[in-house]
This record gives C-alpha cells, structure tokens and sequence, in this order.
C-alpha cells in the first residue's frame, strides 16, 4: 500500500477542506518525485 492511497484513506478521517487536500497532494507528490534525488545527495554527502 503506497504512502498516497494511506493518504487518501486518512483523509475520511481527517477534517480537511478539498483545497487543502490538493495543496498537501501537490506536496506529496513532489517528495515523490524527489526523493531519489534527495537520496543520491545523501549518498554523495551533499544534502
């Protein structure tokens, strides 16, 4: 089960407005789309 569909069942729970659930989406999916990246930093000592 992927973070995002943990996400999308927690947000029944939680009394979010549909703006703030796409802002935090939009989040989601850049840590998605960087993480690799924030990982090879590690490796390399950068970050």
């Amino acid at each position: 089960m992927s973070f995002k569909e943990i996400f999308k069942k927690s947000r029944l729970i939680l009394p979010y407005t549909e703006d703030e659930i796409r802002k935090e989406e939009r989040i989601i999916d850049f840590a998605y789309f960087m993480y690799p990246y924030i990982n090879r930093f590690n490796q390399a000592g950068i970050y």
